[in-house]
């Protein structure tokens, strides 16, 4: 902006006056800088002889004069000049993407789209001062907020990503989506994909979408798969996603080619909205509705049918199943007991001392509430239960029959993770706390990395992974400023 000559000053002088600030301050003279002020009237004196006699703020009152503001900045206007063009463009290239369709356009992709030219002639550089800046030169034309321009709501931009995806006979990432809908960041669809509520578009592969409804199948088509599964289950309890595939490849060849381009999974998760009133779809897996089953559902069945089973016969289950998701050992952990590294045995062929078994885990962990199952090798005063006592005995017992402790871990696994054996009146509800807990009892770590080490080395975690590590830290923190005597 031009403001009028405070003082009579001659045409010289002001062309003198805009070199100065042009040659020696390409970056804007800044408001209220002393370096700067004293920097161009030296500059002044130097090139041309003369001292500029005003007081500051009068001489600010000069520059702004001749020159345009800018946050909070005085350029020439020589720049207002190149500022001028590249806001036009800008202004221009809004409308022309809004008259396209657009309904949100973000700055941010404005700002890297016309990068170079703000960079270099207008010595923009951050995205905050370009943001300022392009919403004082809009007016009242559009709406805008801080971070983008819209023609009607700011949140336009998602109705555009799934008008997108639902136009798309083909899978779509947020990148691809982004080279159609520039003016939107690709964080912001793909934030957009994974919070979505809707159930038309679903996850095909990890960070792939597609809109089930153009899953290349005629009606009549799938109207054959629907007689396919019908006929499976009518036979079985269930069908897997590799088992429907098998059969499209032989009796349906026709929708095999149409689908040759989309992996089971996409197949599966597309059919689960289209046939989503006709059967149930869980995992990997189809049942009926009235009889609905997920993979944990079917690993119990399979082992509550056996007696015995290794590691190799439930991995091969899992296999010949095919469940994506492997081996579900919450499952496995509900109806066997774990004997050895290998070897699991059914419940119902195990019976227990409860009573003497407790008493015996009791003495081992003495006044303490806790203990990892590493440290606990003892097992000599044990109550004899039919099998030899071992680590393995020991965690399937706490996890299901005893009555006075718990057992806690990280996750469940083909090979141990970290196990703790917890007492049930200890107040420790779940694994978050005991391993605050733990940390408030110990004085061997102070920053993240010695508290991971510290959990790993005595047993409470398997390896230096640790979701919840941090909120763990600050309430160990807490424990010690809030029970000082007892940590």
């Amino acid at each position: 902006m031009s403001l009028p000559l405070p003082l009579a000053i001659s045409e010289m002088k002001k062309k003198q006056l805009a070199l100065i600030l042009s040659g020696n301050f390409p970056y804007g003279l800044r408001i209220g800088s002393m370096i700067d002020k004293y920097r161009f009237k030296a500059c002044y004196t130097r090139q041309y002889g003369d001292a500029l006699e005003q007081s500051d703020e009068e001489f600010m009152k000069i520059l702004r004069a001749v020159g345009t503001l800018r946050d909070n900045r005085i350029f020439s206007k020589e720049t207002s000049k190149a500022e001028t063009e590249i806001v036009t463009k800008i202004l221009m290239d809004i409308t022309e993407t809004f008259k396209a369709g657009a309904k949100c356009i973000y700055f941010s992709e404005l700002f890297k789209k016309y990068n170079i030219a703000l960079t270099s002639q207008l010595k923009i550089f951050s995205l905050n001062v370009f943001c300022k800046f392009l919403s004082a030169k809009l007016g009242g034309k559009y709406f805008f907020n801080k971070s983008c321009v819209y023609s009607v709501s700011e949140y336009g931009a998602f109705e555009e990503i799934y008008d997108f995806i639902c136009s798309s006979w083909e899978p779509v990432t947020p990148q691809k989506i982004h080279k159609k809908l520039w003016y939107v960041p690709v964080e912001v669809i793909a934030k957009y994909l994974k919070s979505a509520k809707t159930k038309d578009f679903v996850k095909v592969d990890e960070g792939t979408y597609f809109y089930a409804f153009n899953f290349p199948v005629m009606p009549e088509e799938l109207q054959q798969i629907q007689e396919i599964i019908s006929d499976q289950l009518y036979m079985k309890d269930f069908i897997t996603a590799e088992d429907l595939r098998e059969l499209i490849d032989r009796d349906l060849p026709s929708v095999s080619m149409s689908i040759e381009n989309f992996s089971t999974h996409a197949m599966f998760v597309c059919l689960s909205v289209l046939l989503k009133d006709k059967f149930s779809f869980s995992g990997s897996l189809i049942s009926s509705l009235s009889q609905p089953l997920s993979a944990d559902d079917v690993f119990r069945e399979f082992c509550m049918k056996q007696d015995e089973l290794t590691v190799d016969d439930i991995e091969s289950f899992a296999e010949d199943f095919g469940s994506k998701s492997g081996i579900r050992w919450k499952a496995v952990s509900d109806v066997m007991l774990r004997v050895s590294e290998d070897k699991f045995i059914n419940n119902k062929n195990f019976s227990f001392n409860v009573q003497e078994v407790d008493r015996a885990i009791n003495e081992i962990l003495g006044g303490s509430d806790y203990m990892p199952l590493q440290k606990m090798n003892l097992f000599i005063n044990y109550p004899q239960c039919g099998h030899s006592w071992n680590k393995y005995l020991l965690e399937s017992y706490a996890a299901k029959f005893s009555w006075e402790f718990m057992l806690l871990h990280s996750n469940y696994s083909q090979r141990n993770s970290a196990r703790v054996i917890v007492r049930r009146d200890s107040g420790i509800k779940n694994f978050q706390m005991l391993i605050a807990r733990v940390l408030a009892s110990s004085d061997s770590w102070l920053t993240r990395d010695e508290a991971l080490d510290f959990l790993v080395r005595e047993g409470y975690l398997k390896s230096r992974r640790c979701s919840g590590i941090d909120k763990a830290m600050s309430e160990a923190r807490l424990l010690r400023r809030k029970f000082p005597d007892k940590f």
